[in-house]
């Protein structure tokens, strides 16, 4: 399997080389610290016209997750690194929310985490079952603070992310990459989305190896 510091060095090439965005993003991913130890995240958006329709996905619906997690990771039994100083994970239980769907709770989610580093963009990434056939990979500032070769220094941020859309996707049923946010009125070139789903597949191998 490849290391995680090849696999970031990789994705932010492929940062560089991609087109303009050509899709909207309406994609918002907020940082709550909802007790003095634990920090809540909100993934919130649209899913695609084209997205398979699931107990967790309906073409064009709203739709938000959520979970939380200890605002220092480096704490947790689940706390694990990618076999290098770029990326770490914990364990945690998801919530889905769609519009037209009941909720749906997914206990035990992986969700990586990246830093900065040398250029790299941060973000998270989990999916939803052990074959990553759901899969939500989000890219752009970093949501911690410290570094991961100390766990004891880390701490998730609070507020806002930046998001890039561009490395930015996510697969429902193994179906995608899909864009966050509704088409814009301009269409992507094929090129573009072919550099696109390269880049988020190269992101899908860390949450694929599963840090083992």
């Amino acid at each position: 399997m490849r290391k995680v510091a090849i696999l970031i060095a990789a994705l932010f090439a492929m940062g560089i080389v991609l087109a303009p965005a050509a899709l909207a993003d309406s994609l918002t991913l907020t940082l709550q610290s909802t007790t003095p130890s634990t920090t809540t995240f909100v993934i919130s958006g649209t899913y695609a016209s084209g997205v398979p329709s699931t107990s967790i996905s309906l073409p064009n619906a709203n739709y938000s997750i959520s979970f939380t997690i200890q605002t220092d990771p480096g704490s947790l039994g689940s706390f694990t690194t990618g076999g290098s100083t770029d990326a770490f994970a914990v364990n945690t239980d998801m919530t889905f929310a769609v519009s037209g769907l009941s909720n749906v709770v997914f206990t035990g989610i992986q969700v990586a985490f990246f830093d900065t580093l040398n250029g790299n963009d941060g973000g998270l990434d989990f999916c939803t079952d052990g074959a990553c056939d759901n899969e939500w990979i989000i890219a752009g500032s970093q949501l911690f603070t410290g570094t991961v070769s100390n766990p004891s220094s880390l701490a998730f941020v609070s507020g806002g992310a930046t998001i890039d859309s561009a490395l930015s996707g996510y697969y429902v049923n193994n179906q995608g990459p899909f864009p966050f946010g509704p088409p814009a009125s301009t269409t992507p070139e094929p090129a573009s989305l072919l550099l696109m789903g390269t880049g988020l597949l190269g992101l899908g191998a860390f949450a694929r190896r599963k840090l083992l």
